[in-house]
């Protein structure tokens, strides 16, 4: 899992508010801004917007060059800190992977993997966050195919579930 998270980390200077010129907007009305958008050249190269207008940023995406984005993270308890990342393909401009963190430990434990035509293959869970899946969801054509888990943290298949 841990392999997907040093990619993501590669754009995050896009969102540098030193790095770039940010032009920002009060969408609200409220004399203070909500989105903030950075360009380097006339490149839109990152977008920051705080959703629910508590002064910190909720939601970051980045892009390349070309306009596709690089990836998206998402703040979802407001707490300033992103709780998913989403790592897009800027070319074909479809997802690759989205890493969770549903328990807001910090630490990613969802890893959702997609194909070249942006559907799902596989999702990666670790339940006792030591940093390793032990279910993996596997999926065909974008539908859940079977389930596997590793019940006691061993590395190895205890049970299969079919999905129905």
């Amino acid at each position: 899992m841990a392999s997907h998270f040093v990619r993501a980390n590669q754009h995050l200077h896009l969102c540098d508010p030193q790095a770039n010129r940010v032009v920002d907007f009060d969408l609200n009305k409220d004399n203070r801004p909500d989105v903030w958008k950075h360009y380097a050249g006339k490149a839109l190269v990152c977008k920051r917007v705080d959703m629910n207008h508590d002064g910190k940023v909720d939601y970051w995406a980045a892009y390349a060059r070309g306009g596709g984005r690089l990836y998206e993270r998402f703040d979802f308890d407001f707490d300033g800190k992103p709780d998913a990342h989403t790592e897009h393909d800027p070319v074909a401009r479809k997802k690759l992977f989205t890493a969770r963190d549903s328990n807001f430990d910090s630490k990613f434990d969802i890893l959702e993997i997609y194909d070249p035509n942006g559907k799902r293959t596989q999702t990666l869970r670790d339940r006792n966050a030591n940093g390793t899946a032990d279910v993996w969801e596997i999926y065909a054509g974008g539908k859940l195919r079977e389930t596997l888990f590793d019940d006691d943290h061993d590395g190895k298949v205890d049970r299969h579930v079919m999905a129905p």
